[in-house]
């Protein structure tokens, strides 16, 4: 696993990295700086009649072409972009936009055709010295053409991507692939063992410092507990908010100050939440597009029952996944009725008023309740309902 490798921060740090529209588009720099020197190196092997045919003004022309399409491609694209975040911001919630923000075709499509443009920039200002004879073109020729066939690639997969793009089911489906994601990293939210906090021992968050867990390294986390003989009891779960004063554990025995630092270091803080390992955060942006659908403003219960779907689905792989239990890790784990309210308060309140959103809540409440771990809150909820 790839944070056995990296520590937890540089990990969180690379995550958000790989989402960085610039590493691209920089590969594309770096490609017309590496064509000069395939121009260097490889130009005595070009035969003169390739040069005679390819090494005339016919680059030139290609990559003025080239810069001139980008720059309106990326243009459009940004301003797609944009109108995307401001309807998912009105029309669902401002929590989703994030899912717009990280997505991997778009990052995609706009890093190429950036990193095209720039390309072709330096191309021609390359170009416009002495240092490409007709031998040397012939090679950016070539490089030139493996650019084009990646950028026509990229429209043709971004096309069928914006047709796509934004709609109120395909993001919840999104969502719903970030929830699977989490649940693999933090299955043990949802492990039901009895939370006690059997020691007495505290391991406090002391640094001047206050914001959300976006990771906890639970395999450094039992390593650490092996090798000191330390019994823990996490008081936090990801997605908690924290500050100065936190209680982060409980343990056995009072760990050292080496020992207490190096258990902190395996949670990571940061400003927001994510979706990559809390799956609360997933949970509570679906239920707040099914209580958007159904504002005075927009009135779509329809888009209120397909979360509702969505969220029974989620709740349904939540109850038949196998919780991996740690070493000398107590968890603290997330009650089914928080959990429920999560996903259900927010449009049983809203969507009262409407029999077809009653219908699809009464329907996934009957699904639910087959399962074991769900049993008995969806009979209190039942029982709550009939009073």
């Amino acid at each position: 696993m790839i944070k056995d490798i990296f520590s937890l921060k540089l990990f969180v740090k690379l995550r958000a990295l790989s989402k960085n529209l610039s590493i691209r588009a920089a590969a594309f720099a770096l490609l017309a700086l590496f064509s000069t020197f395939l121009a260097i190196t490889l130009s005595p092997l070009i035969p003169q009649e390739l040069s005679d045919i390819l090494g005339g003004g016919a680059v030139k022309n290609i990559i003025e072409i080239l810069a001139n399409s980008m720059l309106v491609v990326v243009t459009f694209s940004m301003s797609t972009l944009v109108a995307t975040y401001s309807m998912i911001s009105s029309s669902a919630t401002p929590r989703a936009v994030k899912i717009i923000m990280e997505d991997s075709s778009a990052h995609n499509a706009l890093s190429t055709f950036l990193g095209a443009f720039i390309f072709s920039i330096l191309s021609l200002i390359s170009l416009s010295t002495d240092f490409y004879g007709p031998k040397q073109k012939v090679i950016l020729f070539f490089v030139t053409i493996v650019v084009l066939i990646i950028v026509i690639v990229t429209i043709i997969n971004w096309i069928g991507r914006l047709s796509r793009f934004g709609h109120l089911e395909n993001l919840v489906f999104e969502i719903e692939k970030k929830i699977e994601t989490s649940l693999e990293l933090s299955n043990t939210l949802f492990s039901q063992e009895k939370f006690d906090k059997r020691f007495s021992s505290e391991i406090i968050f002391d640094r001047e410092r206050y914001g959300y867990i976006q990771s906890i390294d639970l395999d450094k986390l039992e390593t650490l507990c092996d090798e000191t003989q330390i019994q823990v009891v996490l008081n936090v779960n990801v997605g908690d908010y924290i500050g100065k004063g936190s209680i982060f554990a409980y343990a056995a025995k009072l760990p050292s100050e080496g020992q207490r630092s190096k258990i902190l270091s395996c949670f990571y803080i940061g400003k927001f939440r994510t979706f990559e390992e809390d799956p609360r955060y997933a949970i509570t942006s679906i239920s707040e597009i099914s209580s958007k659908a159904l504002s005075p403003g927009i009135n779509d219960p329809g888009s209120a029952i397909f979360s509702v779907h969505s969220i029974t689905r989620i709740l349904f792989k939540i109850a038949n996944k196998k919780v991996t239990l740690k070493r000398n890790i107590y968890f603290k784990p997330i009650s089914i009725k928080e959990l429920f309210d999560l996903a259900f308060l927010g449009t049983m309140r809203d969507g009262a008023e409407f029999r077809e959103v009653r219908n699809a809540l009464e329907e996934s409440f009957e699904i639910l309740e087959r399962e074991e771990l769900f049993t008995a809150t969806v009979k209190q909820i039942k029982e709550k309902g009939h009073k």
